[in-house]
């Protein structure tokens, strides 16, 4: 009776490290999936485009040619960061003139404050996807918080739209000129700008934010 009860006693050990083993070896895969993903924005196809209102019916439409930076997307956690620059010394608005107004120092003063930085502080998510990336702005070498709506998101293998290392995002986000100390030739310049993202990022190989 005694070694039949010890036979079943090893049998039932062995049995519960055996779960005890793939439990652990389950959950250490399934944080191993679970790790945030760096992808670097394309600066050759990412497009920046900006709408400007004036006299309160032109709507002058240009871009900036040249975006740089990261996106890390944990999905599981929901959670991330998004840091980028944009070149202001890069604006196009289609006319050399109007870009080099632009470029001036009563506007976008490119001279002195060639970047325009964005640095997230929060990613919020809506039925597991991102929808808002709020963070900091800095114009001018003024800051000012400011959202982007996401309003696509198309990242790795679990989206039939991207390629599987590629992220594409569209973004927008309306920003105020006095807000960051551009308030001449109002009221014939409207105060408000929309920006528009569309942004295409490779995955890398690393987690680094830093560019």
């Amino acid at each position: 009776m005694i070694i039949a009860t010890l036979a079943n006693f090893r049998s039932l050990s062995q049995a519960v490290i055996c779960a005890f083993v793939v439990s652990t070896t389950s959950v250490a895969a399934a944080l191993a999936n679970a790790e945030p993903m760096t992808y670097r924005i394309d600066r050759d196809v990412t497009q920046v485009e900006y709408v400007a209102h004036a006299f309160g019916v032109i709507h002058q439409r240009g871009r900036f040619a040249d975006m740089r930076g990261t996106i890390v997307l944990d999905r599981e956690m929901e959670r991330g960061d998004v840091d980028f620059d944009v070149d202001a010394r890069s604006v196009d608005s289609g006319w050399d003139l109007r870009d080099a107004f632009l470029q001036g120092e009563p506007m976008l003063d490119a001279e002195r404050h060639p970047l325009i930085h964005f640095h997230s502080a929060r990613l919020a998510f809506r039925d597991g996807q991102l929808a808002r990336i709020e963070g900091a702005l800095t114009l001018r070498g003024v800051t000012q918080d400011v959202t982007l709506t996401v309003t696509r998101l198309a990242c790795g293998n679990n989206s039939d739209d991207a390629s599987g290392l590629d992220c594409q995002a569209h973004a927008t986000t309306t920003i105020r000129r006095s807000a960051f100390g551009m308030d001449s030739f109002a009221p014939f310049l409207g105060d408000e700008v929309d920006l528009q993202f569309v942004i295409v990022a490779h995955r890398t190989a690393d987690a680094i934010t830093g560019r």
